[in-house]
């Protein structure tokens, strides 16, 4: 089964390809705003480099043939804004815009296997200057562009959220799980339900006691260790005392 492609198909294709610095992407732009604005440009990217003349392009988004029908029947819609741009391009599927007449200035870029593929170049417009009109318009469109790499950002930051949350949650439960079974052992073994046993003060006392003994236990064998290799040092030095002695006694002789 063929995917169906999305306007947002190739709006994500359109961000992945004019990226910064080189190229500054806006989706549905206007030939101004407020009440001036007559007509909206999918999508308008300019290029920030002055070697390449600050290169505007316009795309018109198609994914179907009903739609582009109607694009074509009133043609001078895209002028409002393909006045301000260098270059004017149609965006479709692959193979969709086949069977049409296209305005002989409009170049044509195709979506297909998550990629854009451009099939027929763009005859070079008269570019007007940009209004603030226009400009004000494209700082919206840039906008609409940011908001929707935050949402994916964020969209993404809450999936990973969501599956680091499901595997503690199963990591609990089996912590968990197994603890029970050990409790039911110990209750199979003793009959004793620790699960609803609580401690009496008493025996919190002596468990107190317990932990203390041990403590004054383990510091007695240290002391036990330290003496015992003192009373080896010790001999090791009676033990050379009394060859020097020897060895004395014997050149007096």
């Amino acid at each position: 089964m063929s995917e169906i492609i999305t306007a947002e198909h190739i709006c994500q294709a359109l961000e992945s390809t004019y990226t910064s610095p080189e190229w500054y992407l806006g989706f549905e732009v206007g030939n101004s705003t407020g009440t001036s604005c007559k007509r909206h440009a999918d999508a308008v990217a300019i290029n920030a480099y002055p070697s390449k003349g600050f290169e505007v392009r316009g795309f018109e988004i198609k994914v179907t043939k009903q739609d582009l029908a109607v694009e074509l029947q009133n043609g001078i819609k895209s002028e409002e804004i393909a006045k301000y741009c260098d270059y004017w391009f149609l965006v479709t599927p692959k193979g969709l815009s086949d069977s049409f007449t296209l305005p002989p200035t409009w170049g044509v870029i195709e979506y297909h296997d998550g990629k854009l593929r451009q099939k027929m170049k763009a005859t070079k417009l008269e570019k007007a200057s940009p209004t603030a009109g226009f400009l004000c318009a494209m700082l919206r469109g840039r906008e609409r562009v940011v908001a929707m790499s935050a949402a994916k950002i964020t969209s993404e930051r809450e999936a990973q959220i969501r599956r680091e949350t499901r595997w503690s949650a199963g990591n609990a439960e089996s912590e968990l799980k197994r603890l029970k079974e050990q409790l039911n052992e110990i209750k199979a073994s003793t009959g004793i339900d620790l699960g609803a046993w609580t401690p009496t003060q008493s025996i919190i006392d002596r468990l107190n006691a317990v932990s203390k003994l041990n403590i004054v236990t383990h510091n007695v064998r240290a002391i036990e260790r330290a003496s015992k290799l003192l009373l080896e040092n010790a001999q090791e030095i009676q033990t050379a005392a009394s060859g020097l002695l020897t060895k004395e006694s014997e050149g007096n002789t």
